[in-house]
């Protein structure tokens, strides 16, 4: 597929039942007729005021069809980058996630993209400045690309949003969110919230003053347990239906309305990779984690 954006376009086509094509020439008329009777030879164009094309192809009897071009968003989105820490594997593989970038209309960086308690860098400070420069030059490297930060509960500090304001008002094609954000039909949240067994409004994050490192004793104890690949046990006992079900009652207890109408959650925070569960009518997915030995998904985003 060429990498334009403007190749980018889905055809859908459109069969209506309405008269047979008067002015077709001029891209005016919708007819009736078989779809399979088509002959793929553009006679017209209609430019619409709600940013759809529709192209009038003929068919040898004279009927005429319209062909909706329908722009459709290209996006991906990823979490649980947890970068600054020993066991992260973010950086030998982001060459394919600024490939991603490169080509899609929308980035999600879904949550614990940085991890402030677990950082191996000399201070809160210089993680904080880190990831700070870290985003910059992301978004820079992409200006055509809207990259969309999601915090998570390892990067969703008061400090740091202290930075990610300004860090909005100088990037344009850079936005960052506490807790969530919709796209269409699809629902984005890093899954601590939407998870919690107690009740929490899950679009709410309240963003923590203080940023607790964990000891240099208790990172290096932890260090150990990540080459014996313990941190891999967890996997089977977080089910993509335990999951779904813990979601889709968070979600009905939010007051809010954000939820309505969703027929997509991206979300992480579980480390367990899974794509297109469906539970309820509504499709699930989860994109892993970049921490070494675990699964991860640079996941392509449907919208609706």
């Amino acid at each position: 597929m060429p990498e334009s954006r403007d190749s980018q376009r889905v055809a859908v086509p459109v069969f209506r039942p309405a008269r047979r094509a008067s002015g077709a020439k001029n891209g005016k008329g919708t007819c009736t007729g078989s779809p399979f009777r088509l002959r793929r030879k553009g006679i017209g164009t209609c430019p619409q005021t709600d940013g759809r094309e529709r192209l009038v192809y003929s068919t040898p009897n004279s009927t005429a069809f319209l062909v909706e071009c329908v722009h459709m968003p290209t996006g991906y989105v990823i979490s649980d980058l947890h970068l600054f820490t020993p066991w992260s594997a973010a950086e030998s593989n982001m060459r394919e996630i600024r490939a991603a970038a490169a080509r899609a209309e929308f980035l999600v960086l879904n949550g614990d993209i940085f991890d402030f308690r677990w950082s191996s860098l000399p201070s809160t400070e210089a993680t904080l400045a880190a990831a700070e420069g870290w985003l910059r030059t992301f978004a820079a490297e992409h200006p055509q690309t809207r990259i969309i930060f999601v915090m998570g509960n390892h990067d969703g500090f008061g400090r740091f949003a202290e930075r990610l304001d300004p860090l909005a008002r100088d990037l344009p094609n850079f936005e960052w969110h506490a807790s969530h954000v919709r796209i269409g039909t699809a629902l984005f949240a890093h899954g601590d919230l939407l998870l919690r067994r107690n009740p929490v409004d899950p679009f709410e994050r309240p963003l923590l003053g203080r940023i607790r490192r964990k000891p240099r004793a208790v990172r290096r104890c932890y260090r150990l347990l990540h080459a014996m690949r313990v941190h891999r046990w967890h996997t089977p006992v977080v089910s993509s239906r335990l999951c779904a079900r813990r979601i889709l009652r968070a979600v009905a207890a939010a007051r809010n309305g954000e939820a309505r109408g969703v027929t997509d959650v991206y979300f992480g925070h579980t480390h367990t990779t899974f794509s297109d569960y469906t539970h309820r009518g509504i499709r699930f997915h989860n994109t892993g984690s970049m921490i070494g030995g675990i699964p991860w998904h640079l996941m392509p985003v449907r919208i609706e």
